[in-house]
């Protein structure tokens, strides 16, 4: 009851009280009254500060509850590694769960010796047949024995074969052109160069020889040049090797527009992108690899533009990779999401709380299933069709288990 319904009540009771005659009653009553005021006034202050207690229990909830959520994002970045996100190994701040210190996995070896252990196969390299080798060298015995009788010979009891690198040494040509006048005119005539030979100094096995160099083997054009100069004894400068480079990039511009038209072609094509350091700039190195030929795309930037310019505008084959959102305008139905990717994607999940957790567990448990007969089919324990009955049930358990895949890129 509030204090306005008590003061209405007791109004409502003057009369009563004003009718009583005995003083001593009338002075209890008045007594009773004015605890009853006070006591209301009482009821009124707690009922306040109970209501400003509610209020800040419900806001502190609130802020716990967003707290909550800000460690767990914390926590789960902190989290992140190669083993759970796209992240490389070489950035992860700690070792992921069950990869240890080095340090202490020597020291959870067993105390073994060096080398081959007791029973163990050997291994060792198989000899050439006779008609490979470039040279035979035929060794015999002393034609006498300590005991002075002459020795016979047998068959040869032992191959032994040792491999060197052979001598080196850069090939010149020289091309020498002759001119001529005509007994009759008197016309000068001078030789060409034939069309097979180039007008530069290096040949084509060289330049494609250096273009390798520093494309495969990453070496520096100075460093070019001194490897030359000691296992060739050739001598080159930094610009002759720069326009080896550039006179091989030309000389394969045909070759690669006819790779990159023949992937954008293909059924089955697998794309990737990661990061590329040219020149001091960050540059985006695209690979899309189909059955017989892969296309490397060097570009400045990781987008959909880039993505298309790889595939084509009109691509229309089954595409793998992973989530990332350049490749979304391929159809869902033609997209292959990377199972790898996934599996990353499926422990961090199990790295949550509560049903995050046990949902991560259980996708964990179907890829595991999935990657075990991945591998039966790569060492030809079980049959591609084998696989794909394998494979059936394990997509249908995951989109159930997460239904918004169904709706989007394929499990495969």
């Amino acid at each position: 009851m509030g204090r306005q319904e008590i003061t209405s009540t007791l109004d409502s009771l003057k009369p009563a009280i004003d009718s009583v005659t005995d003083d001593n009653v009338k002075m209890i009553i008045k007594a009773l009254l004015s605890i009853i005021y006070s006591q209301q006034e009482v009821i009124e202050a707690q009922q306040k500060t109970i209501e400003q207690q509610q209020h800040t229990i419900e806001t502190q909830h609130l802020l716990i509850k967003e707290l909550r959520k800000e460690i767990q994002d914390l926590k789960e970045k902190l989290n992140t590694n190669s083993s759970n996100s796209s992240k490389p190994p070489s950035g992860d701040l700690f070792k992921p769960h069950g990869q240890g210190n080095d340090k202490n996995k020597k020291d959870r070896k067993n105390k073994r010796k060096r080398g081959g252990q007791s029973g163990h196969t050997g291994v060792a390299r198989s000899l050439l047949p006779t008609e490979e080798v470039d040279h035979i060298e035929r060794h015999q015995p002393p034609e006498h024995c300590e005991c002075g009788g002459s020795i016979d010979l047998a068959e040869c009891y032992q191959r032994h074969q040792v491999h060197e690198l052979p001598s080196i040494k850069m090939i010149v040509t020289e091309h020498q052109l002759f001119c001529g006048c005509c007994a009759r005119c008197g016309r000068e005539h001078r030789a060409e160069l034939p069309s097979h030979v180039p007008t530069g100094m290096l040949g084509p096995y060289l330049l494609a020889f250096i273009a390798t160099l520093t494309s495969d083997y990453k070496m520096s054009k100075r460093d070019v040049a001194k490897f030359l100069m000691d296992l060739y004894q050739f001598s080159i400068c930094i610009a002759t090797v720069k326009r080896a480079e550039e006179t091989t990039s030309e000389a394969l511009k045909v070759p690669v527009e006819a790779a990159k038209a023949h992937v954008k072609q293909e059924s089955i094509v697998n794309c990737d992108e990661t990061s590329h350091a040219q020149c001091g700039q960050k540059m985006w190195a695209w690979v899309a690899i189909a059955n017989t030929v892969a296309v490397f795309m060097i570009v400045t930037n990781r987008s959909k533009k880039a993505a298309i310019a790889l595939l084509g505008e009109t691509f229309n084959g089954i595409l793998g990779s992973d989530r990332y959102r350049a490749y979304g305008w391929v159809p869902a139905h033609r997209r292959q999401v990377c199972w790898a990717h996934l599996k990353r994607d499926f422990k961090k999940i199990s790295e949550r709380e509560g049903k995050s957790r046990r949902l991560g567990i259980c996708l964990l448990g179907y890829t595991q299933r999935l990657f075990h007969a991945w591998h039966q089919l790569g060492d030809g324990v079980i049959t591609r069709a084998d696989f794909k009955e394998i494979m059936g049930p394990i997509r249908r358990k995951v989109e159930r288990r997460i239904p918004s895949i169904s709706k989007g890129i394929g499990l495969g």
